[in-house]
């Protein structure tokens, strides 16, 4: 990893008084934006603990839980060529991550995307791949799983930020986005793994009124067949940006629901 964000990394910890600090709550900021969970970032051992989730998809991550294992694995998604650039796997039993190769990335995104997916189908990738010592296990709690804010830094490759007077840990992504980038991207995200291969796409919604959702920060999206001779709209989503909520279209009862997936 690159020595300036292991040092940005090093002076930001300083500035975090040990005792005070420990007293308070943390608050996560993704490149300028509140990432909200329950339970928020904590204190353990005088290391700020992060979730990984949150955070993670923040940055266009797809994040998937292997509960065989334990694992989390985590994809870095290309969306202009809808393809994975980076692959990592984070051992909740040890204090490691394993990053896969670059040759193998697109191959273990393809096996962890599968329905039936089983950890035998990406061991060969992780024997290869390379492995990084983290300060401390991942923590799991209340059925979220939290790693050291080093390990954000250092595996994610972000530039970080504490404000002492709000509490606040701020990650700045290597690109800044728009909220319309955002919004797409964690959509993206969130999508169940069948609607991310063809002849599926996410595309903004074809409905009149997408422009009046954008100015209340509502982003409308339509998952559709893509055939060459027809298109089917088999999925309507919106995605409420400052409240972090997803809703789903319901097209028996005609109208938009609280998508609990998608909020998980």
């Amino acid at each position: 990893m690159k020595k300036r964000n292991v040092l940005a990394l090093a002076l930001a910890l300083m500035a975090l008084p040990s005792v005070a600090y420990a007293q308070r709550d943390v608050k996560l900021e993704v490149n300028g934006k509140p990432v909200v969970s329950t339970p928020a970032a904590f204190i353990s051992a005088n290391r700020t603990m992060v979730p990984v989730r949150f955070v993670a998809e923040a940055l266009d991550y797809q994040v998937l839980w292997n509960e065989g294992s334990r694992d989390i694995l985590l994809t870095k998604m290309d969306f202009d060529t809808n393809k994975p650039v980076q692959a990592m796997v984070l051992k909740t039993e040890a204090a490691k991550a394993l990053l896969i190769a670059k040759e193998d990335v697109d191959a273990f995104y393809g096996a962890t995307t599968r329905l039936e997916f089983q950890p035998a189908d990406v061991k060969e990738y992780m024997d290869r791949a390379e492995a990084v010592e983290l300060e401390t296990k991942p923590i799991i709690k209340e059925n979220r799983t939290f790693i050291p804010l080093r390990a954000v830094v250092e595996l994610f490759d972000q530039k970080i930020s504490w404000d002492d007077g709000t509490s606040t840990v701020s990650i700045e992504g290597k690109v800044a986005k728009t909220d319309e980038e955002i919004a797409g991207a964690w959509m993206y995200s969130k999508l169940p793994a069948e609607y991310k291969k063809p002849p599926f796409k996410l595309i903004d919604s074809m409905l009149t009124d997408r422009d009046a959702l954008a100015k209340k920060h509502i982003y409308a999206y339509d998952v559709i067949e893509d055939h060459p001779d027809h298109i089917v709209t088999v999925a309507r989503y919106r995605l409420d940006l400052n409240a972090s909520v997803f809703y789903k279209y319901d097209a028996a009862e005609d109208v938009w629901v609280r998508d609990p997936e998608l909020n998980k």
